[in-house]
């Protein structure tokens, strides 16, 4: 029990932390483009979206809200969801608001609880735009 209070607690001070990101608005989805710098826009980023850090070849943002990319439903509405993108366009990793079915196989929606109690249920993809991991549904 202790343990759950724990966790609990933890994920409330996560949620709490304020996260300093840069605001982008882009208006295409070109996914061909790359970047290389920190003061490059890449421009096959939804409109909308918050860029909260960039890692060796991924780009790890806050969508606006829920949204289709790639034929994947992502989990949005701004700093609660992370989702990440390889500098090529491909989608790196998400969370689905809702189970779907991703390249033939049936991958659970992820929630608070989800993350909290079991193994998460984040969506992965290799760099090709292949998936590589989900939670089942």
């Amino acid at each position: 029990m202790k343990q759950i209070q724990f966790i609990f607690l933890m994920a409330l001070l996560l949620a709490a932390v304020p996260v300093r990101a840069q605001t982008i608005q882009t208006a295409t989805t070109d996914s061909s483009q790359q970047f290389n710098t920190q003061d490059t826009i890449p421009t096959f980023l939804p409109k909308g979206v918050i860029i909260h850090a960039r890692k060796d070849n991924k780009i790890y943002c806050f969508l606006p809200k829920n949204m289709e990319i790639q034929g994947v439903w992502c989990r949005g509405h701004l700093k609660d969801w992370e989702t990440g993108f390889y500098t090529n366009g491909k989608l790196s990793f998400a969370w689905l608001p809702q189970d779907q079915v991703i390249q033939g196989v049936p991958c659970m929606k992820a929630s608070f609880w989800t993350e909290i109690f079991s193994k998460s249920a984040r969506v992965k993809f290799h760099e090709n735009g292949q998936l590589a991991r989900c939670k089942l549904a």
